[in-house]
């Protein structure tokens, strides 16, 4: 079992742009994804958990929101593991298997989220 903590990804609104090229739409991740999937990849590098891994995983997640403005918690989902699947967390957030996850009350000073990674392995 892995722990991380890590702070609040940014909204999916803000993670990903696009723009038109020639008629057709381009998708890219704007620098608020950017900033966010570096500090990530610094974090997994830094603790060594950079696991690759490639089998069944059930991933538990604690969210504590800033503030009491209305954020969904499925919001904060997409940015979150793309980022950790570039930090080689694992090999494709496909391996996800169960997924959980709490929102708590707002805390300012607690903000952020706590994961915890675990093989998958039915009761």
């Amino acid at each position: 079992m892995y722990l991380l903590r890590l702070p609040l990804p940014p909204s999916i609104n803000n993670y990903y742009g696009h723009h038109c090229k020639f008629g057709f739409p381009k998708i890219y991740i704007k620098s608020s994804g950017t900033t966010y999937r570096t500090l990530v990849l610094d974090y997994v590098l830094q603790n060594n958990l950079q696991l690759r891994a490639n089998t069944p995983l059930k991933v538990t997640i604690i969210f504590t929101p800033k503030s009491h403005h209305r954020q969904d918690v499925d919001n904060i989902l997409k940015c979150l593991l793309d980022a950790l699947t570039h930090a080689e967390v694992w090999q494709d957030d496909s391996f996800i298997y169960n997924l959980q996850i709490t929102k708590q009350p707002p805390s300012k000073m607690n903000a952020g989220l706590i994961l915890e990674i675990a093989p998958f392995t039915l009761d």
